[in-house]
């Protein structure tokens, strides 16, 4: 059969996550179908990682394919007969799909037979999404990522915390050049040592040289405190929600009234899909 392959490539300055990736290489030693759940919170680095890892592998399989199961997303999350759709008209484009969800599940397999298969599943929901996705015949890979805890025959799990401080200032540095390993030090802290957050400061730092380090500290360490004040809980996230709140603040009110806009799409959009949704929401005097 061709060569199939659909995944998204890993972020390009991946840092750290060595003795994580040196574990999962050690796991693939084994036979027969091997799933890995990757699981954390969000912003973790999950996906991130899950890709490094499918993108190192893919060479060694006919099929490999990325979904987005959108576990996470509040009435969002793809059904498991939606997504044996996504993965049949990958695989075996042409086929006619049946109706019921038995008669999916086993078009599914007679897609993989001939075939390796390297499966990334990202963002499960729990193991009723997955378990008619994954194959029943030796030979293929299979990558989880998921917040939530559950359970699969043959499931390895690999609970993903936040970043070790070094990595944490390493990336941190080479997103912004500018700081020194005491601001670095300091804002990886804040940030609470997810990669997400992390990218978020670093990168707003990076393209905003006229503010301050010291400064920008100062608005995040505020902000994380006015979110525990609301009843926020103290965690990582926090990181993520004051840095993403930061950055909204800088910008210009039309670009804050397109970014809020988004908030519709119930998980990840394109450019295409966004342009058309500004188009839709013009109004008589071109506002957004």
């Amino acid at each position: 059969p061709a060569v199939l392959h659909r995944l998204s490539a890993p972020i390009a300055d991946f840092t750290g996550r060595e003795q994580e990736l040196a574990y999962l290489r050690e796991k693939l030693q084994t036979g027969g179908v091997l799933i890995t759940a990757l699981r954390g919170a969000g912003g973790v680095g999950k996906t991130q990682l899950a890709r490094k890892l499918a993108d190192e592998l893919k060479g060694r399989f006919s099929l490999a394919v990325e979904i987005d199961l959108r576990g996470a997303a509040k009435d969002a999350a793809l059904t498991p007969e939606q997504a044996l759709e996504q993965l049949i008209r990958f695989a075996c484009p042409g086929a006619d799909l049946p109706g019921t969800a038995e008669e999916l599940g086993a078009l599914w397999q007679d897609c993989l037979k001939e075939r390796n298969a390297l499966l990334l599943f990202d963002n499960a929901r729990d193991a009723l999404q997955v378990r008619s996705l994954l194959p029943n015949t030796p030979g293929h890979v299979v990558l989880l990522t998921s917040r939530s805890r559950f359970s699969l025959a043959r499931l390895n799990v690999l609970d993903l915390a936040a970043m070790n401080e070094r990595d944490a200032q390493k990336l941190l540095r080479e997103l912004c050049n500018r700081l020194t390993d005491a601001e670095a030090g300091a804002l990886a802290k804040e940030c609470g040592y997810l990669p997400l957050a992390l990218r978020l400061a670093g990168s707003f730092l990076r393209n905003r040289d006229d503010l301050p380090i010291a400064d920008y500290l100062a608005d995040l360490e505020e902000r994380r405190l006015e979110l525990l004040d609301q009843g926020a809980p103290d965690c990582g996230e926090l990181g993520i929600a004051a840095t993403l709140e930061l950055s909204y603040r800088a910008l210009a009110s039309d670009l804050q009234r397109r970014w809020a806009a988004l908030f519709v799409f119930p998980a990840g959009f394109d450019a295409a899909a966004a342009a058309a949704l500004w188009e839709e929401c013009r109004g008589a005097d071109g506002q957004i």
